[in-house]
């Protein structure tokens, strides 16, 4: 049976409640055997440089820990679709994904449909912004 592994990560600003919340929820579930990546950041809607991240994602995909906790889901970043994405390549690459706030987001039925859908929604607006764009041309031209 393989050990659980865990991926701590979060992103702070300037203080550092969120590590504490993650490490008393660690000992409340007798985690013991995990690896922390912390990000500091200027704000949640920069998610170009976060290296901790990165780090993670490479463990993830090299199995060296095999779930990922977050304090919040939500507070991973602003960028919905980044999120949607990140939680993808976590799951994908057989992790499971807790959050502090007890979600497990492996849980949830047909994770991988939500976001299938949530991404074809996405796509269809933009198809439809697109059309919108042509058509106002058009108009133009006449």
């Amino acid at each position: 049976m393989n050990e659980e592994k865990y991926g701590i990560y979060c992103c702070i600003k300037d203080d550092a409640k969120e590590i504490v919340t993650l490490i008393d929820y660690c000992k409340k579930h007798k985690i013991d055997n995990y690896y922390l990546y912390i990000d500091k950041v200027m704000s949640k809607n920069d998610i170009k440089n976060r290296k901790a991240l990165n780090k993670l994602k490479r463990d993830v995909k090299n199995k060296k820990i095999n779930s990922v906790i977050f304090s919040r889901l939500e507070n991973i970043s602003r960028d919905t679709i980044f999120n949607i994405q990140l939680l993808n390549y976590i799951s994908s690459n057989g992790c499971k994904i807790y959050s502090s706030d007890g979600q497990n987001i492996a849980d949830l039925e047909n994770l991988e449909e939500h976001i299938k859908d949530i991404c074809d929604k996405y796509a269809n607006i933009e198809k439809k912004e697109q059309l919108n764009k042509k058509k106002n041309i058009e108009r133009e031209e006449r």
